[in-house]
């Protein structure tokens, strides 16, 4: 059976990027990738079990590092949602490979 999940509590996304760019980034560094953190203001806090989201986020971040070449960027970004809902959007990518793609 599945353990019960921690209760939700207020988590702050941007926070949370930025620990995790910093604690990944000298990984990163000596494959040659770069990670980019863009924090716009206004993010919202989300309602998360914060372990599990620290967990996922850096599972998410640490794959695109795994998955970069030498001298490619991963692009971290963090920006409200929409002013009807509160909310924060958190993207990942990497540039380079989508260059020249249609």
């Amino acid at each position: 059976s599945r353990p019960a999940s921690a209760p939700a509590e207020p988590v702050d996304c941007a926070l949370l990027l930025a620990q995790l760019v910093s604690a990944l980034g000298p990984a990163a560094a000596e494959r040659g990738v770069l990670i980019g953190l863009a924090i716009a203001p206004r993010c919202a806090s989300a309602l998360l079990d914060a372990a599990a989201a620290e967990r996922m986020t850096r599972r998410l971040l640490s794959a695109a590092v795994g998955l970069a070449r030498c001298g490619e960027q991963i692009d971290v970004k963090v920006s409200p949602g929409d002013c009807a809902h509160p909310q924060t959007w958190v993207s990942v990518s990497r540039p380079t490979l989508l260059d020249g793609m249609d």
